[in-house]
């Protein structure tokens, strides 16, 4: 995983970014600039299942297992703004405009 540095704040603000801040006790950028590597919610969903697991992503999300995770997404069509909202909500995330500095 790529963690968020506070030096990133101003262009996460700029870029309109989003930032997850229990990720495995790290804070992560979603964001399309420049120096980040989560240019969107697929690419943070890819690295993080490559890291953790999809099991361990079920489970963050309150899926019972990485089964019904799968099948939930293929069942429902998920589009980009229904992944970020589930990542917003399972990882303690928020709208770059939120954060103070």
């Amino acid at each position: 995983m790529q963690w968020f540095t506070h030096d990133q704040l101003s262009e996460l603000k700029e870029k309109e970014g989003l930032l997850l801040t229990n990720v495995h006790g790290g804070k992560v950028a979603i964001c399309q600039g420049k120096g980040f590597r989560y240019q969107n919610v697929y690419d943070f969903i890819a690295d993080y299942v490559k890291c953790y697991g999809l099991d361990n992503l079920a489970e963050t999300m309150e899926y019972e297992n990485a089964q019904d995770l799968i099948e939930c997404w293929v069942t429902l069509p998920l589009n980009e703004l229904d992944l970020l909202d589930y990542c917003v909500n399972s990882f303690d995330g928020y709208e770059a405009y939120a954060l103070e500095g």
